[in-house]
């Protein structure tokens, strides 16, 4: 599991989306099944919850609408 490669005092937020994100605060994505892309940020302070992360929670709540 992804959880165990971060550091001790974050968390890891997961999410889906239909497509591949390609960005730095991605820390690893996988295509779980086809067009289902499984994301995983490490999330270490506050400030880490910004308006990408916030954009791309929006777009995983619409994709598994």
């Amino acid at each position: 599991m992804y959880t165990k490669k971060r550091q001790d005092n974050s968390i890891t937020l997961t999410f889906a989306a239909g497509r591949h994100i390609i960005h730095d605060r991605i820390a690893e994505a996988v295509e779980s099944r086809p067009g289902r892309w499984t994301h995983h940020i490490v999330i270490e302070k506050e400030s880490d919850l910004d308006d990408n992360v916030k954009d791309w929670l929006r777009e995983a709540f619409a994709f598994t609408k």
